[in-house]
């Protein structure tokens, strides 16, 4: 058996790959709402704000075209200021996971905090969108090495945060017996580094 032979005998009805489709829907949050310039520009709003307001209806209908899920990661305070936005992701039925409350560094602050933002996230999640998710990816893409644990804490099954592979593979986590799957991200499929640079 050759290698493609071999290749193709590991996915469904003769397939020769699978991809992941996900979109972050960070609306108006990240560096300017965390240095408060988000109020004082108000470029930075409504630049942000494009995402819910206009491009996800375009996304759903494209996805609805084609018939493809898709993943949407989704800071709680979007969540919470474009409720039914993110309804319909989810009456589409599409994913919503989480990210963040306000596109917080998880990096940056302290696994205690992580805690808050994850219970805070969980909260609005059920409020509005009737869900608990299970992903999660972290704004920054980086976390502190307790994050795992926090995440597994938190009712995460699974992260796409990390860049360590083309492939999902397994984080083991201290004093847990489940790992936390992780699904890979590449930049070079993010239009947010092109775009924002």
């Amino acid at each position: 058996m050759t290698i493609s032979q071999q290749a193709a005998s590991l996915w469904p009805q003769g397939k020769r790959g699978c991809m992941a489709l996900a979109f972050d829907l960070d609306g108006p949050t990240g560096d300017a709402m965390l240095n408060g310039t988000l109020w004082q520009k108000a470029d930075y709003f409504t630049f942000g704000a494009y995402g819910p307001y206009r491009a996800l209806e375009r996304i759903l209908d494209l996805l609805d075209d084609h018939q493809l899920p898709a993943t949407f990661f989704i800071p709680a305070w979007v969540v919470e200021n474009w409720p039914k936005q993110c309804q319909a992701i989810v009456g589409r039925g599409h994913e919503v996971a989480y990210h963040g409350y306000r596109h917080e560094s998880f990096y940056a602050i302290s696994a205690e905090k992580q805690l808050w933002v994850m219970q805070k996230s969980r909260e609005i999640f059920w409020q509005f969108l009737g869900i608990r998710a299970e992903g999660f990816r972290t704004p920054s893409g980086d976390w502190h090495p307790e994050t795992p644990a926090m995440l597994l804490e938190a009712g995460v099954t699974y992260s796409s945060s990390m860049r360590g592979d083309d492939r999902p593979y397994l984080i083991s986590v201290p004093g847990y017996e489940r790992p936390l799957v992780e699904i890979p991200g590449r930049w070079e499929m993010d239009d947010y580094a092109s775009i924002a640079y």
